[in-house]
């Protein structure tokens, strides 16, 4: 048996290496990079004024804190929380003021980018946070329409999709069933109120399910089912709620009529006798006006390619995810595309 003096070992070098430096300067440099579009999203919202759909809005809203109600005594084809955002606005800002706008979108651009952020941690760490932030940022700032239209209900869906997914990616890797039965409430409850907002906002709950049924820890079709009734327990719960607020002041036919039947018809009318020639007209329109093709080419070519890294793997672990994740997301962004012809400021729902 032979003593060793402290010379003689190694100690480890508690100095960061050349590849964690670079790490931390580059999340720092994309923190404050994110600040300074956020000062200066700020300072180019100064001035603001309405837009025809944002006025109809805050009108609501506005309306609903003084005794009216929703489709009512004043109407829109919105969902409830549209109108208590907007409530929620002309409280804080003492009435409906234009100017409280640009701080509406802020704040929400601003959340969605940080939950944008927390998912990318998730999947690659601390400098994953700064590079999500980062371009969740830009992209509603500078690759949305002049005014930002994050006062808009598509703003408000983009945040509930992202906490969906990363109430789905929070728990994937628990092991226990409790941890992964919150993730899936979380996930249900976040999709439901995005329903509420808008009936056709279904792809947050779409993806945070998938990512739930997909995961390693969960085996068996009676786990699996598991997942979907506590997903569709959390969706029901909001749901509910504005179906009680809005029975009790006797309005919830108007709402139901106002959501989902104007809606119907209105998207079939828009579609109804289309050309596909149309359709690609459409596409190449809003892609043009907010000057999408970029980003959305990048966002494609990435996922693309993580996908078939994942089908090439020994095991082909991840593939058949992969590839759903990219078909659902595909299938959303075209359709807002194809539909829209230019209000591409309801790319943020999919934008997660």
């Amino acid at each position: 048996m032979t003593s060793e003096s402290p010379g003689d070992l190694e100690m480890d070098d508690p100095s960061p290496t050349w590849s964690s430096r670079w790490r931390i300067g580059a999340l720092c440099a994309c923190v404050l990079l994110t600040v300074l579009a956020l000062i200066s999203y700020g300072d180019s919202q100064e001035g603001r004024e309405y837009g025809p759909d944002e006025g109809t809005y805050s009108y609501v809203g506005w309306a609903w804190g003084h005794g009216e109600w929703p489709y009512l005594d004043s109407w829109d084809h919105k969902g409830a929380p549209v109108y208590g955002v907007t409530l929620l606005r002309s409280l804080l800002a003492g009435g409906p003021e234009p100017g409280a706008l640009g701080h509406q979108e802020l704040v929400l651009g601003g959340a969605m980018a940080i939950m944008i952020g927390v998912i990318a941690h998730m999947l690659w760490g601390g400098l994953g946070f700064g590079l999500g932030l980062f371009f969740g940022v830009v992209l509603w700032t500078r690759g949305g329409p002049a005014n930002g239209h994050m006062s808009t209900p598509g703003s408000i869906i983009g945040l509930l999709t992202a906490a969906a997914i990363a109430s789905a990616l929070a728990s994937r890797y628990r092991t226990s069933f409790s941890a992964r039965a919150g993730g899936a409430l979380l996930v249900g409850a976040t999709g439901g109120l995005a329903f509420c907002t808008k009936p056709n906002a279904l792809s947050g709950l779409a993806l945070g399910l998938l990512l739930l049924l997909t995961s390693n820890q969960v085996r068996g079709w009676r786990a699996r089912l598991g997942l979907v009734g506590f997903t569709a327990l959390g969706a029901i719960v909001p749901i509910a709620v504005v179906a009680i607020i809005f029975n009790y002041g006797s309005a919830l036919g108007e709402m139901l009529d106002a959501c989902i039947n104007f809606n119907q018809i209105r998207g079939r009318s828009i579609l109804a006798g289309v050309s596909p020639l149309t359709l690609a007209r459409n596409v190449k329109q809003s892609l043009e006006s907010v000057d999408l093709l970029a980003p959305l080419v990048a966002i494609l070519a990435v996922s693309v390619h993580a996908s078939w890294s994942a089908w090439t793997r020994r095991d082909g672990s991840g593939g058949l995810e992969s590839s759903a994740v990219v078909i659902l997301w595909l299938a959303a962004e075209l359709a807002i595309l194809v539909s829209n012809g230019g209000y591409t400021h309801h790319t943020y729902t999919v934008l997660p």
